[in-house]
């Protein structure tokens, strides 16, 4: 027979697990990226982009944030901590035709210089890429604004580990709380849970969309980050 009952218990365990779930990927990202290495130095930025593009001096600025986690998706709190070589100035007008010239040498300059592990990034006009070496990353980009070489420090491989056990001892928690407090006080737990719900499964759905689509510069934003810009885009 039909057991209405039991279907909404099944779904209050199932609400908790998720709510619990979230909470626990956040709390767990946080510890597990903990104590990052610190960005190379300003003369090692430099440095390193000469040995990329070779015999052409940087006349931009060089920009540096010294943050500790998260993505460029956030803003001067919760960015991502990088060092940025530019090459030109900053124009007021972007020029009609991009000289592409500097780039085409730079993969193979880098690949001389140890860095390994390449990948194109094909939404800039000129050639355009990432590499590794050891935890730090390097990142060449060309569009109007001219070539930049960026530095920053791959994610700690502790954040994957520690979104994913915290996701789980939490979706654990969750369906055990939850079913036991569901029979004599369901009506008190939906009560807090689905407005709960209501902000955090939309903000969840959008962490998870950046983390697997990568629409991000930078390392890989730990999961908890994105909360605080979240928070500053619909609240402030």
């Amino acid at each position: 027979m039909d057991n209405p009952q039991g279907r909404a218990g099944v779904g209050v365990v199932v609400l908790g697990a998720l709510l619990l779930a979230i909470v626990g990927a956040t709390v767990g990202s946080w510890i597990g990226g903990r104590d990052p290495a610190p960005l190379p130095s300003n003369a090692e930025a430099l440095g390193w982009a000469q040995e990329i593009v070779p015999g052409v001096t940087p006349a931009g600025e060089r920009d540096r944030r010294d943050y500790e986690y998260g993505s460029r998706l956030g803003d001067e709190s919760y960015g991502a901590g990088f060092v940025e070589v530019n090459y030109e100035p900053l124009r007021e007008y972007a020029p009609e035709v991009i000289d592409c010239g500097p780039g085409r040498a730079t993969r193979a300059n880098a690949a001389a210089h140890g860095w390994r592990h390449f990948r194109g990034l094909t939404e800039y006009p000129c050639a355009s890429w990432s590499a590794e070496r050891g935890d730090l990353v390097a990142e060449y980009t060309h569009d109007a604004g001219g070539p930049v070489v960026t530095f920053y420090r791959a994610t700690p491989a502790g954040v994957a580990a520690g979104t994913l056990i915290g996701a789980l001892l939490g979706a654990l928690t969750g369906a055990v709380a939850f079913h036991m407090l569901s029979g004599r006080h369901r009506p008190l737990l939906l009560r807090v849970a689905v407005p709960a719900a209501v902000v955090l499964f939309p903000g969840a759905a959008i962490i998870l969309s950046v983390l697997v689509l990568g629409g991000y510069e930078g390392p890989t934003p730990p999961f908890w980050t994105v909360w605080p810009t979240l928070a500053r885009l619909f609240f402030s």
